[in-house]
């Protein structure tokens, strides 16, 4: 039997090229998590304030109008959360690229040839902070175009009971 290093076998390519993949999923699940807390928030917003758009409807307001306010408004909402997010994240990444992040517990469980640095500075990258923001304006509008739509669809007899 012949042993060979991680190096030798390309392992090390192998878990480099998965990285994308993971931070994609990571970013999915995020983009979900968003989607259902916006989804979930638009629909309290529309419940609260049912007389209200009631009220409007019976007052000539078109459909249209009504969907766009509500889409609006939670596209307005996603994008506040979305660069509050951002923002917050930007910091801890900076203040965590000072200090560093202590990882040398992990070392002990690594197979023999895979090194590992004990304590890794993290990186932000702004386009990446761009895109997560873009997706999470994105994913706020279509979380809110269930609830506006029904919403815009409903008589103004059925709103404000």
């Amino acid at each position: 039997y012949k042993i060979k290093s991680w190096e030798e076998i390309g392992m090390n390519g192998t878990i480099s090229s998965l990285i994308p993949v993971v931070k994609s999923i990571v970013v999915l699940i995020f983009a979900v998590l968003a989607g259902v807390g916006v989804a979930n928030t638009m629909l309290m917003v529309v419940f609260e304030r049912k007389k209200e758009i009631g009220v409007m409807k019976a007052a000539g307001v078109e459909n249209n109008e009504i969907f766009r306010m509500l889409a609006l408004e939670g596209t307005i909402l996603g994008f506040i959360g979305a660069v509050a997010g951002g923002s917050i994240g930007i910091v801890i990444v900076e203040i965590l690229s000072n200090i560093g992040v202590k990882i040398s517990a992990l070392e002990e469980g690594m197979p023999s040839g895979v090194t590992i640095k004990g304590i890794i500075y993290p990186q932000i990258d702004i386009i990446t902070v761009i895109v997560v923001i873009a997706i999470g304006v994105m994913v706020s509008f279509v979380a809110t175009l269930l609830p506006s739509i029904k919403t815009a669809q409903k008589e103004p007899s059925e709103l404000m009971r």
